[in-house]
């Protein structure tokens, strides 16, 4: 594995909450291939591979062997517009998935779902905005929230008539949650713009930048709130709080982005509000060439696991996620330690 150590951060001897390092895992010139300032957009990580969008001139998805640090264009912003019939600009990718041989995503521009082969590149339309719309009784609007589904499709948010939908690789589709459900429950409009994921068991999870909170759907279709806002504010000492790119790690951790703090927070789906702490603060990030968090994946090099993540201008960054005994103590009296440390630090 080729990695540039960035910065030495968060050691508990420093009276911090975790050991370990922000790490350069791929440069932006390794990345992008050429080494232009192309927008580094989205990625995600599949074993040794990362896929990665860049989606201004020259827009385009590449494909890099992690442990050489090889690349190559998997497709060009002109085979995109191929495909898809108008624009090459790839804006509109706020993520990607992984399923099977293929990478899935729903598209903001076209308001549609398409896969593309992870061998040839070769691209195709899942389904389209007007089948997805036929099914949703009304012109569908996608914008950043969706995230891999159990059945190997994707969980997507339709902000126009506020669903969450199911769609599979094969164009099938199903509804999670009704916005019937969603109201019921949050009282409001979704605004579903954190991304969505799934827990071990099944569970989806989501935010909502209208109550700055995190809500879970169990497997009995029950809704619950996971954070609430005050939740989160009591640990970043921020007004308000906003949840962007949640994602569940493989180490049974749920991790988000809060935009409003600019740190990455992390916590136990067994007991959320009792768990939650900060990974890296806003001027952590900053220390290692950082300016925010998105899109977030998972790479193990054979010895240490990381929290993968960029910013517009950066490489693949890796976050080295601490041993489960560091958590552990945090669950404990060292979280209310912390906490106070990190309250005085930002105060």
């Amino acid at each position: 594995m080729k990695i540039k150590s960035i910065a030495m951060l968060l050691g508990l001897s420093a009276g911090l909450a975790h050991g370990g390092s922000i790490l350069e895992l791929q440069s932006s010139e390794s990345l992008r291939g050429d080494g232009s300032g192309k927008n580094y957009f989205a990625h995600v990580v599949d074993g040794q591979y990362s896929y990665n969008v860049f989606s201004v001139s020259g827009a385009s998805v590449t494909k890099v062997d992690n442990s050489t640090g090889q690349s190559s264009v998997l497709f060009t912003g002109d085979e995109w517009a191929l495909a898809n019939g108008g624009t090459s600009s790839m804006n509109f990718f706020y993520g990607l998935s992984v399923s099977g041989d293929y990478l899935l995503w729903a598209d903001s521009g076209t308001d549609a779902v398409w896969k593309a082969d992870k061998t040839t590149g070769a691209i195709t339309q899942v389904i389209s905005n007007s089948l997805l719309s036929a099914y949703a009784g009304d012109t569908v609007s996608l914008g950043g929230s969706f995230g891999m589904a159990p059945n190997g499709g994707i969980t997507l948010y339709d902000s126009k008539t506020d669903n969450i939908f199911n769609v599979s690789l094969n164009g099938e589709v199903s509804t999670v949650v009704s916005a019937a459900e969603l109201s019921s429950y949050v009282g409001t409009s979704s605004n579903i713009n954190s991304g969505l994921t799934y827990d071990a068991a099944g569970n989806l999870y989501w935010g909502n930048s209208s109550t700055d909170s995190i809500y879970s759907m169990q497997a009995d279709g029950s809704i619950s709130t996971v954070l609430s806002m005050s939740d989160i504010t009591s640990v970043t000492s921020m007004s308000a709080a906003y949840v962007n790119d949640l994602y569940f790690g493989e180490d049974g951790k749920m991790y988000f982005y809060d935009s409003k703090s600019g740190d990455v927070l992390f916590f136990d789906p067994e007991a959320p509000a009792e768990s939650l702490d900060i990974l890296f603060t806003k001027s952590e990030l900053a220390a290692a060439g950082v300016s925010r968090a998105q899109t977030f994946g998972w790479y193990n090099d054979g010895e240490t696991d990381y929290l993968t993540f960029h910013s517009y201008n950066s490489g693949l960054m890796g976050a080295e996620v601490p041993e489960p005994a560091t958590m552990l103590l945090l669950g404990s009296g060292g979280l209310a330690m912390y906490r106070r440390r990190q309250n005085k630090r930002n105060g």
